[in-house]
């Protein structure tokens, strides 16, 4: 039996963020799994924080796929439409255009979505693990909703703290994973904000899509980055604020990916995933072998890349 030759270098890949299209990523992951190619390094943002999050936890593409099929859409979203939110929103909106205020209103939350349901679906996987207790190494990241940085959540590693840069990047090492990766799927408007270390953290999209940045500091020989962001918008009629919303910073996202990675990735994988809302669970299988097929194209320039 021949012996498998051992690649030496070292992988890290970058899982960006996307909506419900981020379970292309575990379709990658898979394709990457077949050939026995292993990443050493992890990071993500906002939807790429939950696949990355998991893998880092030593779940296989396989369990991912099976924790998916065992969950549905009331396990991760917790809505709150009161009679009362709706009203409020409705006469803010009707006094801004007049260029108005009123300092009777009962405040609105700060999204649609409390979280709270997420946060807990994440840590019935994660197991309430901090940063420091995975499998392997991982980065989050989210924003500060105050201040505009953007905030890197990860192990507690001193050469790490090279990625801190005032005013623009903030490392915070071993928090809590579910509540994290809960603040970097914190779509603005859609999703609360997350409170962590006296900070409002919202969605990591806002500030950089794709953490391909952060993984050459962590020890990464070759990046990879997979780039899940929409590369095509169909037309279609938006039903609700939170459509609106989500498309907003999906196109947001799209112009703004590419800046961000140049030079930064050895290999960008673009899977053709199809447009998904937020509730489309039904489509998740098509996304999946949108990021497998994508990965197998890309498999022998990565395998290159690892010699």
């Amino acid at each position: 039996m021949p012996v498998k030759k051992k690649m030496g270098k070292k992988l890290g890949i970058a899982l960006a963020g996307g909506s419900l299209r981020g379970v292309a990523h575990i379709g990658v992951l898979q394709e990457l799994e077949k050939h026995n190619i292993k990443p050493q390094f992890f990071a993500g943002t906002s939807a790429g924080s939950i696949v990355a999050s998991f893998a880092a936890a030593g779940y296989s593409a396989q369990d991912m796929i099976t924790i998916l099929e065992n969950t549905k859409d009331y396990d991760l979203y917790d809505y709150d439409f009161s009679i009362t939110n709706w009203l409020t929103l409705t006469v803010e909106l009707l006094l801004n255009l007049t260029g108005k205020q009123s300092d009777f209103l009962p405040r609105l939350p700060l999204g649609l979505i409390k979280g709270d349901r997420l946060r807990d679906w994440l840590n019935r996987y994660l197991k309430n693990q901090k940063f420091d207790q995975l499998k392997l190494p991982l980065i989050v990241t989210a924003t500060d909703l105050s201040t505009g940085e953007r905030l890197l959540f990860g192990p507690t590693r001193t050469n790490l703290a090279v990625l801190s840069t005032p005013g623009t990047n903030v490392y915070i090492p071993n928090k809590d994973i579910a509540s994290c990766v809960r603040a970097s799927t914190a779509i603005p408007a859609i999703f609360r904000p997350e409170k962590i270390d006296n900070r409002l953290a919202i969605d990591g999209g806002v500030t950089g899509n794709i953490p391909a940045d952060v993984l050459k500091p962590m020890g990464a020989d070759v990046v990879v980055a997979v780039d899940v962001s929409a590369s095509r918008f169909e037309e279609k009629e938006f039903r609700n604020i939170g459509e609106v919303l989500s498309q907003t910073v999906d196109i947001m996202g799209y112009q703004i990916t590419w800046d961000r990675i140049q030079g930064d990735a050895n290999l960008v994988i673009h899977p053709d995933v199809p447009p998904l809302g937020l509730t489309d669970f039904s489509r998740i299988s098509e996304a999946i072998e949108a990021g497998r097929k994508a990965a197998a194209t890309a498999v022998p320039k990565l395998k290159e890349l690892l010699r």
